[in-house]
């Protein structure tokens, strides 16, 4: 079980940990690892470690793909993104705390 972040306990240094979530992504992270799950494909890294800027950046690598998508199961893929108060910014898409049902691939 993962509990959802709080943003006033982040910093600089420190794991990410918590849960996070879209229509289109979820990113679950714990001290061990982090799952970045969307809806055709899945990415398991290590630990995200926070920067000064509260940023974090990861290759982890596809564990499950599926769909018309070019990403196939063993390839690398970064995981950046940063805190942003309560949430986390993954790219250009904010991702809210908690989880939101499953994501399904519709390809």
């Amino acid at each position: 079980m993962v509990a959802v972040a709080c943003a006033s306990g982040v910093a600089p240094g420190q794991n990410l940990t918590g849960a996070w979530s879209s229509s289109e992504h979820q990113l679950v992270a714990t001290d061990a690892d982090a799952v970045l799950n969307s809806r055709c494909f899945t990415v398991q890294s290590g630990p995200l470690v926070l920067s000064d800027s509260l940023t974090f950046e990861a290759t982890g690598v596809v564990t499950q793909a599926g769909g018309l998508i070019t990403l196939r199961v063993g390839d690398s893929y970064a995981i950046r993104g940063r805190v942003v108060g309560s949430n986390v910014l993954l790219g250009e898409e904010m991702l809210a705390p908690g989880r939101r049902g499953v994501l399904v691939c519709n390809a």
